[in-house]
């Protein structure tokens, strides 16, 4: 939902398989976000990005347990925390006609500090931690038989750890990148479908094995996104 142009306030929820963590089937990951542009696009002079500031505060019910043979923690949660906010600055351009592109490209590039363990999906840390993330946007002419956009992306996010598990287990995340192509039949609705790679090894596994992953490995996903 966007106000004058400027402030940007939004609401996802996932469904994320993930049985062999909690034993319920699927892990319930919500995310409550708000924008707010400082600084329109080529405000002050030609080209200059756009400038906006946002946070995003995340909720998961993926809560694993510490083994109950374990003194005084047994039973509780392995995880500090289930929730936690990011907050993040990022710049971004549109390129098209402006320097004699033939299709349009959007570039975003940005910074995020978070606690968030593997996205925030598997629970938060107790030490904050920065990274760089950025993304580039390809407009493509929709085939004759669709009407409206498609888009094709890619985006990338740094590495890094938020700290420590209640086992004094480090909490590293690796860096992940993913690819999406997504159809805009409106200017309000988009149906996207995305690849994820978090990196090479796998949380399920790792638990099993008595660490912490760095990833979540790699999958498919398909978000329907509908703008007010």
């Amino acid at each position: 939902m966007s106000f004058y142009n400027r402030f940007e306030v939004g609401l996802s929820h996932s469904l994320v398989n993930a049985t062999k963590a909690t034993g319920a089937g699927v892990v319930n990951f919500q995310i409550l976000t708000a924008k707010l542009q400082l600084i329109k696009e080529s405000q002050l002079f030609p080209l200059m990005p756009a400038i906006s500031a946002g946070i995003l505060s995340k909720n998961t019910d993926n809560s694993p347990k510490i083994p109950t043979f374990v003194p005084v923690l047994g039973g509780s949660k392995l995880y500090p925390n289930n929730s936690g906010e990011d907050y993040y600055i990022v710049a971004s351009e549109n390129f098209y006609k402006n320097v004699g592109l033939p299709l349009p490209v959007s570039v975003t590039i940005g910074e995020r500090w978070t606690k968030g363990y593997l996205i925030g999906f598997a629970g938060y840390g107790t030490q904050r931690a920065s990274f760089p993330f950025g993304s580039i946007g390809i407009g493509l002419p929709a085939p004759s038989f669709l009407s409206g956009y498609l888009g094709l992306g890619v985006e990338y996010l740094g590495s890094y750890n938020v700290g420590y598990d209640r086992l004094g287990r480090i909490m590293k995340n690796h860096s992940i990148y993913g690819v999406s192509l997504a159809w805009m039949p409106t200017p309000k609705f988009t149906v996207v479908v995305a690849y994820l790679n978090t990196g090479p090894t796998n949380l399920y596994e790792a638990l099993a094995s008595g660490v912490n992953a760095e990833s979540l490995g790699a999958g498919w996903g398909v978000s329907l996104q509908y703008q007010f």
